[in-house]
């Protein structure tokens, strides 16, 4: 079915609203309007629903069934003929219309759903505005109050005029004679208007005042309502009520409120048992600021020279606190909840601790005593300094940590997360904790006087500096023995692999770090320029190295690796701390056999070869001055360990004293030269441990003090029988050597560098 409603309004339209208010204006509103349905004037009844309502149809202010909210539940008929029809809202059989929903700050629409059938129904969109019309209904009203609240009937003490009168001190009996005894205009001959007043009656304040109800007079000092207005004493408000606002200033103290104390010479105190005696300030509940202190929160305390802000905050004795129950007191700082900053600490954060001059920032940081704590949870109490959250440095002297979650247990160290860059930083100094004089640098390595670094990452042109190394060794003991001529220098080898190095200058020395690999080292140089010996350590040389016979002389090996044999042919060689082997020959050779040597000594090194032709030492003729001292020597072959070939008499004899021998224990371990190759003894053998036969040839040698596993054959000296044992069993002779000749007991196996 088709409706439309007239006046264009979308689905029903109102054709009139009309509303009538009337001098004594009746609860009830005139609505009339016209349906069409399908273009054709409706004559019949007519199923109608209303509902006066806010602008956004969400509260029903009134419905023709008392429907709160939206469309009503039931409808009223209406007959319409040619298709208009009347209503009257709030008639009956509609519920009534209150009058006060049009004092309401809110704009009303009328909203009105149609039904042809009184089944299904559609809303006259859209809803109508209530002007001015229907707001006439409230005219019966002043401000909501009725006129016989304010004039008719007799004023009582329940009466809403009676209490606003008596508050601006109206005598009851004038408040309930106003109507009775006087007209609403007669105020001023009554009597209300007394004494000189304060306004004229050419003034609009007059009229205003006087109709009305009371004029004040300048005679009445009851008030203080203008500009220019004086009083003398204290002002209470709410006086008697227990919770009175007190303002009283008398010189320079100023104190408002219930108990407000300013005692001493002045001060200002605001608040309810607020004190601000002694130059003090106090603002809230109980504040003290008292002896030049500054308070401002309820329970806030900054007596004697100090400041707080916060509820129950703590700045007493010079301190300084901000935030609820923060504690800067004795010259302490706390800048938020439950914060300490007692005795010059400086705690930033909820419940961060900073006392005895310690400092924390963060929630829960700690750098109570001395201590520095940046980050939650961050501890660095006890002069240790904590950065980064839950960095922990406590419980130690002088630590530092820094970073998320990092824990330092060391003492007078600095423990960092991650790396360190420095930006525009060169190096690292120190000194020892709280020592006196200079500082040294520890990064990078300070520019040492005369050293030349090499790098696996240098270059050719090096300069040498450690971070311009050179390339290679060779590169840079050539540019050190230019520049360094006539002075002692160091080329420093960093870790990684070089090819060979010969170092044919004399006065440098060859140190590796993280023992670097030399393909092979050739020494052609005796020392010059140094108290001492060329140094080499710390180096492993996969190849040979040799130090040649008339040329290389003066060297200390230190912590070196020889894999490919050493030989030595010069002078004046030491050998410590080292490791030397060889498969198939010596391990070290001393001598050529041709230029005669001295000065060589072996001290608590070891080697090792694995040859059935060569000894592990090979010691050949014109070495003068040897000594072998605390070594390890074997031979994992059946050949010796120890091939001495000196002929004597040698003076002074080789030493060989507190060394480990392993050998083949059916072989010779130690072998002396042949028959009849010199004559008179050639070594001197003490307190060694041998494994495997001494003295071969049968020559007359000095042993004494020895265990050996194996056969001792000395002929002894002259006159005097050797010690011969050819048969099993064990002797001793009177030199104190021990020979074991079948008996050999398990002995540790040979160690490898």
């Amino acid at each position: 079915m088709k409706r439309k409603w007239i006046l264009g309004l979308s689905g029903l339209v109102l054709l009139a609203l009309g509303f009538a208010a009337l001098a004594d204006p009746p609860t009830e509103i005139d609505y009339q309007g016209k349906i069409l349905v399908n273009d054709i004037p409706l004559t019949g009844p007519g199923y109608f629903k209303y509902a006066i309502a806010d602008e956004a149809g969400t509260t029903n202010y009134w419905s023709h069934d008392g429907t709160a909210t939206g469309e009503p539940a039931t409808f009223v008929t209406n007959d319409c003929y040619n298709g208009v029809f009347s209503a009257v809202l709030g008639g009956a059989p509609m519920g009534d219309v209150d009058p006060a929903i049009f004092a309401v700050d809110t704009t009303l629409v009328l909203r009105v759903w149609f039904s042809g059938d009184g089944v299904a129904f559609d809303e006259m969109l859209p809803a109508q505005d209530l002007l001015s019309s229907p707001y006439a209904v409230n005219a019966d009203l002043l401000d909501g109050y009725h006129a016989a609240d304010l004039l008719g009937g007799g004023i009582t003490e329940t009466d809403p005029v009676y209490a606003a009168s008596a508050a601006f001190g109206i005598a009851a009996g004038d408040i309930v004679d106003w109507d009775t005894a006087y007209g609403w205009g007669d105020h001023a001959a009554a009597g209300y208007a007394t004494g000189t007043p304060l306004y004229v009656e050419s003034d609009p304040l007059w009229t205003a005042a006087s109709n009305f109800y009371y004029q004040k007079t300048e005679a009445d000092s009851q008030f203080v309502d203008v500009a220019g207005d004086t009083m003398t004493g204290a002002l209470t408000i709410n006086s008697g009520a227990g919770n009175e606002l007190v303002v009283d200033s008398a010189g320079s103290v100023v104190r408002v409120g219930n108990a407000a104390v300013v005692s001493g010479v002045g001060g200002v105190a605001v608040g309810s048992l607020s004190d601000g005696s002694n130059l003090g300030v106090a603002v809230g509940m109980a504040a003290d600021g008292q002896s030049t202190g500054a308070a401002l929160g309820a329970s806030a305390d900054a007596n004697f020279n100090g400041s707080a802000v916060g509820y129950q905050a703590n700045g007493s004795a010079g301190g300084s606190a901000v935030g609820y129950q923060a504690n800067g007191s004795a010259s302490g700082s706390a800048v938020g909840q439950s914060s300490v900053g007692f005795s010059y600490g400086a705690a930033v954060g909820y419940a961060a601790k900073a006392g005895w001059y310690g400092a924390a920032v963060g929630r829960s940081a700690n750098g109570a005593t001395n201590g520095v704590a940046v980050g939650f949870g961050a501890n660095g109490a006890f002069t240790n300094v904590a950065i980064g959250v839950a960095a922990d440095a406590q419980q130690g002297t002088e630590r530092i940590a820094i970073g998320h979650n990092v824990t330092n247990d060391l003492d007078h160290t600095a423990r960092l997360r991650g790396a360190l860059y420095m930006d525009g930083g060169q190096a690292v100094f120190g000194r020892r904790t709280f020592a006196t004089g200079a500082f040294q640098q520890l990064l990078p390595l300070p520019p040492l006087d005369n050293v030349v670094y090499v790098a696996t990452n240098g270059t050719a042109a090096g300069p040498g500096t450690i971070d311009r190394p050179f390339d290679v060794p060779q590169n840079a003991y050539a540019y050190a023995a230019v520049k360094y001529v006539g002075f002692p220098a160091t080329v420093v080898i960093a870790s990684g692999q070089y090819p060979a190095l010969n170092m044919n200058a004399g006065n440098i020395h060859v140190i590796g770090e993280s023992r670097a690999e030399l393909a092979s080292l050739l020494i052609t140089a005796a020392a010059n320029s140094i108290r001492g010996k060329q140094r080499v350590e710390n180096l492993i040389v996969t190849g040979t190295t040799i130090v040649a016979a008339d040329l290389g002389e003066d060297v200390k090996f230190h912590n070196c690796r020889f894999e490919l044999g050493l030989y030595i042919y010069g002078p004046n060689v030491e050998v410590q701390d080292c490791f030397a082997m060889a498969m198939d020959a010596s391990a070290v050779t001393v001598g050529d056999g041709i230029n005669n040597i001295d000065g060589i000594a072996l001290t608590q090194s070891s080697f090792l070869n694995d040859s059935g032709v060569y000894g592990t030492l090979t010691v050949n003729l014109g070495v003068y001055n040897f000594e072998v001292v605390g070594c390890q020597i074997a031979n994992k072959s059946t050949f010796s360990c120890i091939q001495d070939l000196e002929t004597g008499p040698m003076v002074p004899l080789h030493l060989y004293t507190h060394n480990y021998i392993v050998g083949d224990p059916a072989g010779i371990s130690v072998r002396d030269p042949v028959v009849g190759a010199g004559s008179g003894p050639t070594i001197a053998f003490t307190q060694n441990t041998v494994l495997g036969g001494v003295g071969m040839n049968g020559n007359s040698q000095f042993y004494a003090n020895n265990i050996v596993y194996g056969l001792i054959n000395n002929v002894g000296g002259p006159g005097t029988p050797g010690w011969l044992q050819f048969g099993a069993g064990t002797g001793l002779d009177g030199a104190g050597n021990t020979e074991h000749e079948t008996v050999v007991p398990p002995l540790p196996v040979s160690w490898v560098d």
